[in-house]
């Protein structure tokens, strides 16, 4: 978790405004985690993958390098282990995750409970509209029975969760 939290109080409050430029970079100073750091990945089958940390450590080596435009879908089972890896390549628009998620989420294999995924944006980061696309794309998961657990933006040097933006509690 980042050392500062975000202090958004309503579920759709963001910060900045796209006459000023947004997201305001102090804002994502507060919300963003370094990328990549180091972290080490859990081990699949047997650590769970139960914070924000940890599922960027997982990430951290799936993430191709040089970043590319894709978006590495991670599924868990019901005790947390990570059961499945999917990366999606060529996602150049950031509307794109919300039919992954969809996808994904509707054909997950058993004992498939949870996901948490990462759009790679090598060229931007995070947009306005991501905030309303972690609501959507949390709906659309939740009607296939999959828990949407995080959504991280990684762009140059930092990881942003939408979720974490919109103000929304962590689901770990």
């Amino acid at each position: 978790m980042p050392a500062h939290r975000s202090r958004c109080r309503s579920s759709r409050r963001t910060t900045g405004s796209p006459a000023r430029g947004w997201p305001d970079p102090a804002f994502l100073a507060l919300v963003g985690h370094v990328f990549p750091l180091g972290r080490r990945a859990p081990v699949a089958g047997v650590d769970a993958v139960d914070s924000a940390e940890q599922a960027l450590g997982l990430l951290e080596i799936a993430v191709a390098r040089p970043l590319r435009p894709e978006i590495v879908v991670v599924a868990l089972d019901e005790l947390r282990h990570g059961s499945t890896v999917l990366i999606v390549t060529d996602t150049d628009r950031p509307g794109q995750v919300l039919g992954v998620v969809e996808t994904v989420s509707a054909v997950l294999p058993a004992p498939s409970t949870a996901m948490f995924l990462a759009s790679v944006r090598p060229r931007g980061g995070l947009v306005a509209a991501d905030v309303d696309r972690w609501f959507e794309a949390s709906a659309l998961a939740a009607a296939h029975g999959v828990e949407l657990l995080d959504w991280f933006v990684v762009s140059p040097g930092i990881a942003v969760s939408p979720r974490e933006v919109a103000g929304e509690p962590e689901r770990w």
